[in-house]
């Protein structure tokens, strides 16, 4: 089956390439979105059902695809353009290591693999990660002196995802990684994220607001998401923790909502809704990983209880309705890249 889904995705590539489709450096957002939609939310309600199997197989197809876009970037030359040579692009990059951990999260719950191939690949995710943040912490430091009138938004905070997304993948494949060490990569989240934070509000602006800016609250998300998941934190803690991240998370989607409806307003609803775009696939990740923060807490039996189940079936249909949203709007903006008699780049995030 590996075989027959790699041909697929070399066929895939093959047609991009002839096309001149190159991907965005955030188009492996979707691969986060698909996998976390398949590990933390369909996974836990349906498990090993016949749609997660499909959604996995989409998710390795869209992730070997990928890197065979970054393989034929670099044989032609154009990468450092495509994904190094914007400052702001290369913290973007930080998708390529969450979607990575996720990829291998599945592929080590589904036995699709050898274990042996699945170790190698997330020894080579720790130290594309580790290359990551050196890269970012460089861009950061550049940016000090250069981003005085650069307007930042969210996808700083992919160090921080990034960061956790690693924590998980390691817990996974190696069950018996020393968790001492594994709290060490999760508390670096804490030095990534005020590090975001204080350059994006320093470097913010209302009327500039970005899609991106919905990883205010994801970063937080998968957070307390590894934390619980490699039983560092207690229940009680996770649960004061979860009050503040539903808090950012109303208050960035109000804003969300507000900028909808104005755009509404001025355009038709089919050009809102289905205009493809990264930054919209980045948001529904978040989404899924505060279902998953959300599923993983033990409230009190009763009407707290019902409240959560209650809030956690919204947001359960929330997820399924923008997922289908997102997948339409790739699928034409695929469809409409491939008709022109040369294509481009994918649309930016």
């Amino acid at each position: 089956m590996v075989f027959v889904l790699i041909a697929l995705a070399a066929v895939i590539n093959l047609v991009f390439y002839r096309k001149k489709i190159n991907l965005n450096t955030g188009f492996m957002a979707v691969v986060m979105t698909l996998g976390i939609i398949n590990f933390g939310v369909l996974h836990l309600s349906v498990n090993h059902s016949f749609i997660t199997i499909v959604f996995y197989y989409v998710t390795f197809i869209i992730w070997v695809t990928f890197w065979m876009n970054i393989l034929a970037a670099l044989s032609n030359h154009s990468f450092a353009e495509r994904h190094i040579r914007s400052e702001i692009n290369r913290f973007t990059i930080g998708t390529w290591i969450a979607g990575t951990s996720i990829f291998i999260v599945l592929t080590y719950i589904y036995g699709i693999a050898g274990h042996g191939w699945v170790n190698v690949l997330a020894l080579l995710n720790v130290v594309l990660w580790l290359s990551y943040l050196g890269m970012s912490f460089y861009t950061i430091r550049i940016g000090l002196r250069k981003w005085k009138h650069t307007i930042l938004s969210g996808n700083l905070f992919l160090t921080t995802v990034s960061t956790q997304s690693v924590a998980i993948m390691l817990r996974t494949v190696f069950p018996g990684f020393n968790v001492g060490l594994i709290l060490i990569i999760i508390s670096l989240r804490l030095i990534f994220y005020m590090i975001s934070f204080l350059l994006i509000i320093s470097h913010f602006s209302i009327r500039h607001w970005n899609a991106m800016n919905c990883i205010f609250h994801g970063a937080l998300s998968i957070t307390c998401v590894a934390l619980l998941y490699n039983d560092i934190i207690l229940n009680i803690h996770a649960l004061a923790f979860w009050s503040v991240v539903f808090a950012v998370f109303m208050i960035v989607e109000m804003m969300e909502l507000i900028i909808l409806f104005a755009m509404l307003k001025k355009h038709h609803f089919m050009e809102v809704l289905f205009k493809s775009n990264i930054s919209h696939w980045s948001r529904l990740f978040t989404f899924g990983m505060f279902y998953t923060f959300t599923s993983m807490l033990e409230f009190k039996q009763g009407i707290v209880e019902s409240v959560k189940n209650g809030f956690l079936s919204f947001l359960f249909i929330t997820i399924l309705l923008l997922l289908l949203i997102e997948l339409v709007s790739l699928g034409i903006s695929l469809y409409r890249k491939a008709s022109k008699p040369e294509a481009g780049r994918m649309p930016a995030g």
